[in-house]
């Protein structure tokens, strides 16, 4: 634990960015942005401690690719030892972990983000629809 309580951000980080090189980017995107923060299920007080760190990248793909060629690349990427479930983001966990991959942007910016948190909390699976 840090001080002030809350997970080391530091290795918990590095737990996310481990995960998330288990998720390539679709062929042919390039990473544009990369940001981890943290996030906290209590009231949002200024002095909460974080409860864990996510992290997102963005990731700009080519003229043509369409929402559903990104959420089956990564379909294909987790296989079946992951449950998801595709509304307007696809999310897929397993176990504590949690990758999310928003498509909203590629028809309008040809940009997607996927977020992760390799530990995410029981309350958040819950709150992204996966059980």
């Amino acid at each position: 634990m840090a001080c002030g309580g809350g997970p080391d951000r530091g290795v918990y980080v590095a737990a996310n960015e481990a995960l998330l090189a288990k998720f390539p980017p679709l062929p042919g995107a390039v990473e544009v942005s990369r940001e981890s923060m943290s996030y906290t299920f209590q009231d949002g007080g200024l002095f909460d401690s974080p409860e864990g760190y996510g992290t997102r990248v963005t990731y700009q793909v080519p003229q043509g690719v369409l929402p559903d060629d990104v959420a089956n690349h990564y379909l294909r990427v987790a296989g079946s030892s992951w449950q998801h479930k595709v509304e307007f983001t696809l999310m897929l966990c397993r176990g504590d972990s949690l990758v999310a991959v928003d498509m909203a942007n590629v028809a309008a910016n040809r940009t997607y983000d996927v977020y992760v948190d390799h530990s995410y909390a029981e309350e958040g699976i819950r709150t992204a629809g996966c059980e």
